[in-house]
């Protein structure tokens, strides 16, 4: 059960699945979206979708969109129904509380995504009757403090990391994480310096660096610096990243092109980007 709560976590570049994150870059200045599926990011790119864009079949629902906000209270209900039945299980009472508490800090998380998508979004903390689906919205107040309080008390239980094999499970570090990010996207900057001081000051994570520092970026984007302790979670569904990006000359399909708008943010060897070394640079 809490695998399947766990499954909505956005998948990184497994394109076909909604919720791929870097597929919405296509809707920005930074790129440019030329696959041939999910459709609609082209309209919302160009300001032409809607509130309700079609649904596309390839034998599954691949629109990137519109099944989040179904997707991810589908989990928040499960998250529920894992947190009112828990303690019936046969498992150890510390086994139990673990996976309680991580079903708290994915409940959280999903909370925060639809957040960040949507804005004001109903608090859904128990398993609702039918004659509670029409649900009114909670303020922004509302839905900071409800997400930040439960990943406290699931970051004070969960532990630093698990076993090879279980790095797409919560952990203390996670949570904290996530908690940085709702008090940064709510602009509450000193809450989210001092959560982002808990995260650093757990020990665990540090940047990636290259036996040779020049290529310490670009090993971030090849398998020699794949497994590194950049990492605080990660989503085992993060499969196809080269074939979907990749040009074609390399074997790739391109479904992302970056452009000149994203290039141009990056720094030169002077440590600075071409606009502010000028035009005589």
């Amino acid at each position: 059960a809490i695998g399947y709560v766990n499954n909505q976590i956005p998948s990184g570049t497994y394109q076909y699945q909604p919720n791929t994150r870097i597929s919405y870059t296509g809707m920005t200045d930074d790129a440019v979206w030329t696959a041939n599926f999910f459709g609609e990011i082209n309209q919302f790119a160009l300001g032409n979708g809607s509130a309700n864009p079609t649904m596309e079949k390839l034998g599954v629902v691949t629109n990137a969109i519109q099944p989040v906000w179904q997707n991810e209270y589908d989990r928040i209900r499960m998250a529920n129904r894992i947190l009112a039945n828990a303690d019936k299980a046969y498992a150890d009472a510390a086994t139990i509380n673990l996976y309680k508490m991580e079903a708290r800090a994915l409940r959280a998380w999903y909370h925060l995504d639809l957040f960040l998508l949507y804005g004001e979004i109903p608090i859904v903390d128990r398993i609702l009757k039918p004659e509670e689906a029409d649900t009114r919205k909670n303020t922004k107040e509302e839905i900071i403090q409800f997400i930040t309080s439960e990943l406290d008390s699931a970051a004070a239980v969960l532990p630093l990391q698990y076993a090879t094999g279980q790095e797409n499970r919560i952990t203390k570090g996670a949570a904290l994480t996530m908690k940085t990010i709702a008090f940064l996207n709510a602009h509450m900057y000193p809450e989210a310096a001092a959560a982002a001081k808990e995260v650093i000051d757990l020990g665990q994570y540090e940047l990636y660096q290259h036996t040779n520092p020049a290529n310490s970026y670009l090993n971030l984007f090849l398998y020699t610096g794949q497994n590194n302790k950049e990492w605080i979670i990660r989503n085992n569904t993060m499969g196809e990243a080269y074939y979907r990006l990749a040009p074609p000359n390399a074997n790739g399909t391109s479904n992302l092109n970056p452009t000149a708008s994203i290039v141009n943010e990056y720094e030169t060897k002077q440590g600075k980007t071409i606009w502010e070394l000028g035009p005589d640079s």
